[in-house]
């Protein structure tokens, strides 16, 4: 066994001190230097605001500033299964469209388990009159919503092989599952 001397051991900690220094003030540099940040006062680099479609700065997504407003919540997210569900039904059997219809499945997807971990809307629990109806409907809700996740993926598999009679089948399903649940629940369609 040897012996470390206390000398040696200082020279290896300064060393490893001034690595990671060197370390630290690279990489703060090079964060400081990445397009898209503005270093604030303290010296830190963050991230500039995302810019919106005329150049400024955002308004928030769901749940943020503007959400409310422009359909977040379970409605938005349902909107954005139905109207995503409307232009893939009428694609599906299109193989030259696969990455399109890829993208739609995934809109499809993002809305489903947007609207899973949200409760149930009120305006549909409102004229239940127990609460052991509210829950039932509260479960049907959630469950259903797992069925159709898992039926989206099946509807992407088939699409990214390819199989194109198979994902029409699947697209139909989703279709049918939709007016169930909604006729389940007393949700009127738009």
């Amino acid at each position: 066994m040897t012996t470390v001397s206390s000398s040696s051991r200082t020279r290896t900690m300064a060393r490893a001190a001034v690595t990671l220094a060197v370390l630290l003030g690279t990489t703060g540099l090079a964060i400081a230097l990445q397009p898209g940040t503005t270093p604030p006062a303290g010296g830190e680099a963050k991230p500039a605001a995302p810019a919106g479609p005329r150049g400024g700065p955002r308004e928030g997504g769901p749940g943020g500033p503007g959400g409310a407003e422009r359909g977040g919540g379970v409605s938005g997210s349902m909107k954005s299964i139905g109207r995503s569900l409307k232009t893939l039904r009428g694609q599906v059997e299109d193989a030259s469209k696969k990455d399109e219809n890829l993208r739609l499945i995934g809109e499809m997807q993002r809305g489903c388990i947007m609207a899973k971990n949200q409760p149930l809307p009120e305006k549909l629990l409102k004229d239940l009159k127990t609460d052991a109806d509210k829950a039932k409907n509260q479960l049907l809700y959630r469950t259903d919503l797992i069925k159709l996740a898992r039926k989206l993926l099946d509807l992407e598999e088939a699409v990214l092989n390819g199989k194109t009679a198979e994902a029409k089948k699947l697209a139909d399903e989703v279709a049918k599952m939709r007016e169930t649940s909604h006729e389940a629940l007393g949700v009127k369609d738009d």
